[in-house]
């Protein structure tokens, strides 16, 4: 993904003009993240997909976090232009990379084979998935390709020690005879950054080569290399690729450089997430009560995909408490005998016995799950009906667009 960047391709596409309310190509445009998004591993791996290989397929899950967002991403309606006659200029206005580039499709093939090259320079796009996606589409109707894309800070350039370019993926596709086309994805960075937050969660070190620490020294702790940067794979050399990548990507079609560009997580950490008050908040002491809701908590190194371990002012129950074991949820704020609170998570245990002081409302739950170790949390309370009008809500408006992709799909 990737939060207002920019990419330029050479190769095919085609233009439509946009139309008010959207058209079947950005209802299709759900299919085709799903596809890069399986594609992404891809670049997690390596970047070399071989012909006839299929991206594994997942599942995008789509969130409002109690805002429109979301929604503006998929009904942005992309502006077209043609500078040039082999030059196509999109300004995705925050939405979803792949819509502008299915508009535009059918013309940059026919300037691409007419002129012998064309060019599709996009800025403003929220996600683009992976590259390859693109650079095969381009192959799949014989046109060589070839991709970049920039987003977010989080690489060091070549010499320096804080992140300069984000990880800058270079992607280049050409037709096979008899066959798939050949597609090559790849970051300019060492690893992605998915593999040091998936070590985060695990507990476990990281390659010496892979990440700095916010002093600019090799770490092989994945905490402290989340507060750093990421290196450049080849030192210098992929560094200088990272640069060439920036310029395409952001210089040409007058995108934001990844030092501008808004982070990957939620940049708002300190908006408290709303929390419910649990079966047994009333069991806290009173300074408890307080701290809960008054207090900054940090999300701890050990956390994972079980809990979140919230470093902060040690809670305490006013009296002993005998409990049994409960069913649990997502979400659940457990207190422990250490008093430092436990958010449970996606793979949390299914019951539990120690007191639940909370529970995070469902429309916060994703911006909890975007928090690496060491980012701040605070909490402000809301009521249970409160909380579930505000899920309802979502979840209706959801359906709603849900059976809106449906409908142009099948029209």
């Amino acid at each position: 993904g990737e939060e207002p960047g920019s990419r330029q391709r050479a190769g095919h596409g085609g233009r439509r003009r946009s139309r008010p309310g959207g058209d079947r190509s950005r209802a299709g445009t759900v299919d085709h993240e799903r596809a890069a998004a399986g594609e992404r591993s891809c670049r997690e791996q390596g970047g070399h997909r071989q012909p006839g290989e299929e991206p594994r397929p997942v599942e995008r899950s789509l969130h409002a976090e109690g805002d429109d967002q979301e929604r503006q991403r998929y009904q942005a309606d992309p502006l077209v232009t043609r500078p040039a006659l082999a030059v196509y200029r999109c300004d995705a206005r925050g939405g979803l990379a792949h819509t502008g580039f299915d508009r535009t499709l059918d013309d940059l093939a026919k300037a691409a084979r007419l002129f012998g090259i064309a060019v599709f320079a996009q800025k403003n796009a929220y996600t683009c998935g992976a590259l390859g996606w693109f650079t095969g589409r381009l192959a799949a109707l014989g046109l060589v390709s070839i991709a970049a894309t920039n987003g977010p800070a989080m690489l060091a350039g070549s010499g320096s020690i804080r992140p300069v370019y984000c990880t800058n993926p270079l992607s280049f596709a050409a037709p096979a005879a008899g066959g798939p086309p050949l597609v090559i994805d790849q970051a300019s960075s060492a690893t992605a950054f998915v593999n040091i937050r998936a070590a985060a969660r695990e507990g476990k070190a990281i390659p010496r080569d892979w990440a700095l620490d916010s002093s600019g020294n090799p770490t092989t702790d994945p905490v402290t290399a989340m507060q750093g940067a990421l290196t450049a794979f080849g030192g210098s050399r992929g560094a200088n690729i990272a640069l060439m990548v920036e310029v395409l990507s952001a210089g040409l079609t007058g995108a934001n450089w990844s030092l501008d560009a808004r982070p990957w997580f939620d940049p708002d950490t300190a908006r408290p997430l709303r929390l419910v008050r649990g079966t047994h908040f009333d069991a806290l002491d009173a300074a408890s009560r307080r701290a809960l809701f008054a207090a900054e908590f940090r999300i701890g190194a050990e956390s994972n995909r079980v809990g979140f371990r919230l470093e902060g002012p040690r809670l305490a129950l006013s009296a002993p408490l005998e409990s049994v074991s409960e069913p649990l949820a997502a979400g659940t704020l457990q207190l422990p005998p250490g008093g430092q609170p436990i958010a449970l998570m996606a793979e949390h245990p299914t019951v539990g016995g120690y007191p639940r002081i909370g529970h995070v409302a469902a429309i916060d739950l994703a911006r909890l799950a975007q928090r690496r170790p060491g980012d701040p949390v605070r909490f402000a309370p809301i009521g249970l009906d409160d909380a579930q009008t505000r899920y309802l809500e979502r979840e209706r408006e959801l359906a709603r667009l849900l059976d809106t992709i449906a409908t142009r799909l099948n029209a």
